[in-house]
C-alpha cells in the first residue's frame, strides 16, 4: 500500500508556541513543538521534516502558505527564534530536483 503523509500544524495565537504533526494514513507518526512561531512556519518545518523522511512520497497538507513557500524553496519570515531551522530547511529545499508537495 502506498503511504499518504500528511502534515498539519498549530499554533497558540498568532506567534505563539507552535508545533507541526505527521500522519501517515492518518496514524499519527511524528510530532513536535517548534518553539514561538506562526502557524505557517511551523508547518513549512514539518513539510520539510516530512520530505527528508519520506522522499519519494507526495507529502499532503492544508497550509497553502508553507505548501507556497516550500514549491518556491523559501519562507518568508524574520523569525529570530527558528532562523537557523528556517534556513536550513531552505538549504536543504533547494539541494532537491524535486519537490512532491500537494494541498490536501
Amino acid at each position: 500500500m502506498e503511504n499518504k503523509i500528511k502534515v498539519t500544524s498549530w499554533s497558540e495565537g498568532g506567534k505563539g508556541l507552535s508545533g507541526y504533526k505527521i500522519f501517515n494514513h492518518d496514524k499519527l507518526i511524528y510530532e513536535t513543538e517548534v518553539g514561538e512561531s506562526t502557524n505557517n512556519i511551523a508547518c513549512f518545518l514539518g513539510i520539510c521534516h516530512a520530505i527528508y523522511q519520506f522522499p519519494n512520497e507526495v507529502i499532503y497538507t492544508n497550509n497553502n502558505t508553507a505548501l507556497t513557500w516550500c514549491r518556491q524553496r523559501r519562507c518568508n519570515t524574520d523569525s529570530e527564534l527558528l532562523f537557523h531551522r528556517v534556513a536550513k530547511a531552505e538549504r536543504y529545499l533547494r539541494a532537491l530536483t524535486q519537490i512532491k508537495v500537494s494541498k490536501m
